[in-house]
């Protein structure tokens, strides 16, 4: 949350635990600006975040961006 936190943007993040045991964490931007500024700014300070999880992950894998797509009419 304090790194994100921090950038104008950044709406909130989810950690969902599957029946495996699997986790994902789904971050939630205001639109893709919002996380290109946070992610050219911000990338050291995110990366040594990440570095400190290293410890608790078995295997990291980035599946995508995503926009929320609009209903039905």
């Amino acid at each position: 949350g304090e790194l994100f936190g921090e950038t104008e943007g950044y709406i909130r993040t989810e950690l969902l635990r599957g029946g495996s045991g699997d986790y994902l964490t789904i971050d939630y931007w205001r639109d893709i600006d919002a996380w290109e500024a946070f992610s050219a700014h911000r990338a050291e300070a995110y990366r040594a975040l990440d570095a400190r999880c290293d410890a608790l992950t078995e295997a990291e894998e980035r599946i995508g961006q995503f926009v929320v797509a609009p209903g039905p009419n």
